[in-house]
């Protein structure tokens, strides 16, 4: 539910003073919700799912005193949120998701009394958070995940209620500085082992302190100096270790002091603790049991000495314990640990050298290193170690070097109206030599590289007498140059810090095309073709103006995209000027945001720019009427929900724009491309939703294929060991071609199976893809010798001479060639893609199969009509019924078409998905196309049954011979016998010729 202007909700009389939202579904607050009620004082929202409260929220509401949004499931407050409430005392946002409290969010709320953030999963609080709440007497944090209270964190605030319960372990010096009307300071039950000099440093309302139940083990000299006020610290529940003898000293009017340990000699302060016992003042004790107690005797510390290292395991984890002459005590801790008494585990980001040589020394977890940037560079670089001891990438957007710095300031003087001869031609040249020759720019090179080109558009939008033809190949090649691959990194690195990324360049190339328009003389065209960008500015009278011009193009790697815009003008007069760009491969470093129902949302991996971008602006002309179609090539083939989007610059609440889809749609979709219409010019590209909703269909025929494939391996494979052992009983041309076949497709199988899924490596993915394309074409050729050899057969029944010596060679050889032919003439665009490693469907390559494939189907349906036609034909059937006729037909075709191929028609059918029978009918039969091979030409076929009777009748005679000699009789018996058998086989064949 979202509450906007026109919600039922809040329509309510103009005067109303309280509205009551609690307890519903809102999941989002529109900008000016409550803006028409001016005398509204409460509102309660507690109970909603509210994610993020956005700027404008609650806004110019000048009676407003009291906001709830408790449980209401918050996770970020923008900047802004709370905007001109002169008059709001109580904020509750407790119970929520909020992680991180960042600068302003709750900036001139100057009456503001308490605010309530317990309960949250609040781990950072920045600097500057509670800045400019000089009204704020209670702040509670408590029940949160707080580790770092940092300097400055609580900067002019005049009170802070609790810190409860939440994970903090350090308390940076200074973090309570300038709090004049604190009074009670409650951080109980937290992680914090060491008291820093300096952690309650001008306090001086302070007087309570309790930092019972945390792991406190160290309190350093003077971290309770300058208290005047302070008359209550309770430190029970800690491991207190080690403290001064003038800890507590400094602390002039201590009424109760909680240590809950055993107040002997192990305790480190124990000679001021005699001087308390005698006191009026109470310190809390533990006895032998456990109870606390406040009676101490200086007799318990007359045998106590100034060695506490004696008495204390101050040092823990292994470190060795020393004293020095003013009892101060220090420890040396083994590898594993570190902190002043051993305690933390050396959580730190070890000395690293980065990618530009940047040596950063070891660093603690949770800080952010800053140094000086190295070489011939100016500013500083920064890099944070994180919580768990991990570096996280450097940030260079602050280094820039000399030379560009020199040149931002030659800009500068060009704006400024110094004359320089040349100028702009003087500063595009440096800058681009500067940026071709360094091997890899900083994100502040690229940066500042974005601001020169900025400046220059806008020098010669008002100074067009100082453009000259030839500075459109200077400021292409700069461009190219900035948008290199070497830079990718630092383009990443400014998108990530929120800077903007490459958006400011694309501005940049945008304005300066423009006003480059005015050098074009009549109708012509300049293009510039670089690896990264192309750029196009000229004029034309046509009715159509098509972008990139393919011949001026045709070596560029924009030749091989399908993308391209074409403006088509309907009411325009004269020559329309025009420039276009297309960027090669820019498209992840925009910020990810777009303009939805009015508001900006983040990408959140629910969209993605699936194309190059492309810009294109008209100029020079009036036209009242036209329409801009753009064809987009998917860049990723696993999207789907295709949206047609522009970068909309002047987007509200954004820093550097959004993507937008307004004055856009879709004219046809397909899984290669999409086409746009738009009505108005700027940068475009097509959004899209990642992952493509699976067929439901995909997973049984993956089964089916990979079990028939599994199948056919297995009976080609045991066709080809029956005929190696009757190889001397069925010897033939034929067969010789059946085993060539056999092994053909057990290498298709194998390589299908194991690699048309492997598309992770592209250039792997592709080599599987051409392997498949050579053994397929190798397979089909192999069927259509096999079709020669039986027409030739059928048709001469006594051929005059063998040609299997020359054919066989031949099905290997041809298909090497037309593989070898396609990949050349693609550059082996096409062989694979994000699905599978075959040929794509839509580069067309696939032809470069089906073609030879239905040429080959073609021939051999022709050959089963010449062999048929020739069986029915025979002497031999001439006198049979129609009956017997059909059955032997009907065999011989189911004989034929395993070694044909002819299931392959089936695969031009399933290429359309809708379709669906033909892809099952195409998966079954030629996956089994082994087992058919095996059951028609090996276990049914005559020939075969033949000669492994001839081989069982030598394996016999073998057995006999190897006997010893028996009876003459007997063996004049046998040999009679196969004298008969070989008589009665000679004549059973005679019959059947």
């Amino acid at each position: 539910m979202t509450l906007g202007e026109s919600s039922a909700s809040v329509k309510t009389e103009h005067e109303a003073q309280k509205v009551y939202l609690s307890g519903n579904e809102i999941t989002t607050i529109e900008q000016g919700t409550f803006i028409d009620l001016p005398a509204l004082e409460y509102i309660y929202l507690s109970g909603n799912r509210i994610a993020i409260l956005q700027q404008g929220t609650f806004e110019d509401l000048p009676a407003l005193v009291y906001i709830e949004l408790d449980s209401s499931r918050i996770t970020l407050i923008q900047n802004g949120a709370f905007k001109n409430l002169p008059a709001l005392k109580y904020l509750g946002l407790n119970n929520s998701k909020i992680t991180t409290i960042h600068s302003g969010a709750f900036e001139n709320l100057r009456v503001l009394k308490s605010l309530y953030l317990s309960d949250q999963n609040i781990t950072t609080v920045h600097s500057g958070a509670f800045k400019d709440l000089p009204g704020l007497i209670s702040l509670y944090l408590s029940s949160n995940r707080i580790t770092i209270i940092q300097q400055g964190t609580f900067e002019d605030l005049p009170a802070l209620g609790e810190l409860d319960g939440n994970r903090i372990t350090v308390i940076q010096s200074g973090a309570f500085k300038d709090l004049p009307a604190l009074k009670n300071l409650f951080i109980r039950g937290n992680r914090i082992n060491v008291i820093q000099q300096g952690t309650f440093e001008d306090l001086p309302a302070l007087q309570t302190i309790a930092l019972n139940s945390n792991t406190v083990t160290t309190i350093q000299t003077g971290a309770f100096k300058d208290l005047p006020a302070l008359n209550n610290i309770d430190l029970s529940g800690s491991n207190l270790k080690f403290a001064r003898n003038d800890t507590f000293a400094y602390i002039t009017n201590l009424h109760s002091l909680h240590l809950g340990l055993f107040c002997n000699c192990n305790v480190p302060f124990w000679s001021w603790l005699r001087t308390k016992s005698f006191t009026n003042e109470n310190v809390y004790c533990l006895d032998r049991n456990h109870v606390q107690l406040s009676s101490l005797n200086a007799s318990d510390f007359d045998n106590c000495t100034y060695n506490a290292c004696q008495y204390t395991d101050y040092c823990s984890n292994g470190g060795s314990c020393s004293q020095n002459s003013f009892g101060d005590l220090s420890c040396s801790c083994v590898v594993e640990w570190i902190g002043a008494t051993c305690t933390e585990s050396a959580n730190h980001c070890v000395a690293n050298v980065d990618n530009f040589h940047t040596n950063w020394r070891k660093t603690a977890e949770s800080t952010l290193a800053t140094l000086e940037c190295t070489g011939e560079y100016t500013g500083n670089a920064s890099r944070y170690c994180s919580s768990d001891g991990k570096w996280q990438e450097p940030n260079y957007s602050n280094c820039t070097s000399n030379s560009i710095e020199h040149i931002k300031e030659q800009t500068a003087k060009l704006l400024s109206g110094d004359n320089i001869t040349d100028p702009v031609t003087i500063i595009l040249d440096d800058l681009e030599n500067i940026t071709r020759d360094n091997n890899e720019l900083r994100s502040g090179d690229l940066l500042t590289s974005s601001t020169v080109l900025n400046d220059i558009a806008k020098y010669v939008t008002n100074h067009t007498e100082d453009l000259s033809v030839d500075q459109l190949e200077i400021f292409g090649s700069l461009c190219d140059n900035l948008l290199d691959e070497r830079n990718h990194h630092s383009w990443e690195e400014l998108n990530n810090e929120g800077l903007g990324g490459v958006t400011s360049l694309v501005n940049a190339v945008t304005e300066y095309s423009n006003a480059y328009n005015d050098v074009i003389d009549g109708e012509s065209s300049l293009v510039v073709a670089k690896e990264n960008v192309v750029m196009q500015v000229g004029k034309a009278s046509s009715v159509e103006i098509t972008v990139p011009d393919r011949i001026k193009t045709s070596d560029s790697w924009i030749s091989d995209s399908a993308t391209e815009i074409k403006l088509k003008k309907n009411i325009c007069s004269g020559l329309t000027g025009y420039s276009s760009t297309f960027y090669r491969n820019i498209s992840r470093f925009f910020p990810k945001y777009i303009i939805l129902n009015g508001n900006i949302k983040p990408f959140n991996g629910s969209y993605g720019v699936n194309s190059i971008i492309a810009d294109f602006t008209i100029h020079g002309t009036t036209c009242s009427d036209y329409s801009l179609i753009i064809k987009f090539e998917h860049l990723l083939e696993n999207y789907s929900k295709p949206f047609c989007g522009h970068w909309d610059f002047s987007a509200p609440k954004t820093v550097n724009g959004a993507w937008s889809t307004f004055g856009s749609q879709v004219v046809d979709a397909t899984d290669s491309y999409t086409i746009c219409e738009y009505n108005h010019t700027t940068n475009f590209a097509i959004l899209m939703s990642p992952g493509r909703p699976p067929s439901s269909h995909h997973f049984p025929l993956s089964l089916i294929s990979a079990i028939g494939c599994g199948v056919s391996i297995l009976f080609l494979i045991i066709t080809i060991l029956i005929h190696f052992i009757l190889w001397r009983y069925v010897k033939t041309d034929r067969t010789k071609t059946l085993m060539n076949l056999c092994v053909a497709l057990i290498m298709s199988y194998v390589i299908f199976l194991a690699g048309i899924t492997q598309t992770e490596n592209k250039v792997v993915c592709s080599a599987i893809a051409i392997a498949l394309h050579y053994i397929f074409l190798t397979d089909f050729a192999l069927m259509l010798a096999e079709g020669i050899l039986i027409v030739r057969m059928v048709v001469f029944v006594f051929p005059a001479s063998s040609i299997i010596h020359k054919l066989i060679p031949a099905c290997w050889i041809i298909p090497a060639g037309i593989v070898g032919v396609t990949a050349a003439v693609t550059k082996l665009k096409g062989y694979g893609n994000q699905q599978f490693c075959w040929l794509t469907l839509e580069s067309n390559l696939i032809w470069a199969f089906i073609g030879p494939a239905l040429l080959v189907i073609l021939i051999n349906f022709m050959f089963i009509i010449i062999t048929v036609y020739k069986m029915m034909t025979s002497r031999g059937l001439a006198a049979k019924t129609l009956q017997v006729k059909f059955k032997i037909g009907l065999k011989s075709i189911c004989v034929i078409l395993p070694l044909f191929g002819l299931t392959w028609v089936l695969g031009a059918f399933s290429i359309n998905d809708d379709l669906v029978m033909f892809q099952y009918l195409f998966a079954t039969f030629n996956s089994l196309q082994g087992f058919f091979i095996c059951l028609f030409h090996c276990i049914l076929n005559e020939q075969v049954r033949l000669g492994y009777r001839h081989f069982q009748r030598r394996r016999h005679a073998y057995r006999m011979d190897s006997k010893l000699p028996t009876e003459s009789t007997n063996t004049d018996n046998s040999k009679t016998h196969r004298l008969n058998d070989n008589f009665r086989e000679k004549k059973k064949q005679m019959k059947e010729n």
